[in-house]
């Protein structure tokens, strides 16, 4: 029981659930460096790999309000930021892209952690109507792709044994599938157009 009067102080502090360990971690209300309205450099918030754009026509745009008064950047055609070192992708992983598109195209990908080329590495994006999980050459596929202006959580996961894929959407499970285990990734990290235009 609870007697006399008085009040109580709150403080909340921002937390995100996983603040340490990540390889990469890019969110748009940090480590963005403008040229104009276009964004050049996005700093990695684990300190590890920024990602740059020298050519303006192919910087993505930074839009200061907008989902939910939030900072964005918005990709368009072939904008892509890149970064040519080696994430060491031969390990488990998980790629978490949070965001909508408004006009889907086949062969996309929000992420692609490896090579210039298609399937020299690992990445999240879509492919015949479905979330798709590229591992050199081939991959499995996940839940059906996103009507356009949907806002979602798209997640792939690696598990450690290089051999099962797990896809989720918004918290939600989508598909699950195999690939092939162990092979020679090419490095590089672009995030934007599929294979850094």
């Amino acid at each position: 029981a609870v007697t006399g009067s008085g009040s109580v102080s709150v403080n909340f502090t921002e937390y995100c659930g996983v603040q340490s360990g990540l390889a990469l971690w890019l969110k748009a209300d940090a480590g963005v460096t403008l040229s104009g309205t276009n964004v050049s450099i996005w700093v990695d918030q684990s300190g590890n790999y920024p990602v740059t754009q020298s050519t303006s026509g192919n910087q993505p745009t930074y839009i200061t309000n907008d989902v939910n008064g939030m900072p964005a950047l918005h990709f368009s055609g072939d904008q892509w930021l890149y970064n040519s070192s080696n994430l060491g992708l031969n390990s488990d992983l998980t790629i978490i892209s949070v965001g909508m598109t408004t006009d889907l195209t086949d062969g996309e990908f929000s992420c692609y952690l490896g090579g210039g080329t298609l399937h020299s590495g690992r990445a999240l994006g879509n492919t015949s109507g479905t979330q798709y999980f590229d591992t050199y050459g081939g991959g499995p596929t996940g839940g059906a792709d996103l009507a356009a202006g949907i806002f979602s959580i798209d997640e792939v996961s690696l598990n450690s044994f290089l051999t099962s894929v797990g896809f989720d959407r918004n918290g939600a499970i989508t598909g699950t599938g195999s690939v092939s285990g162990a092979l020679n990734l090419a490095a590089g990290i672009t995030i934007g157009s599929g294979t850094n235009g």
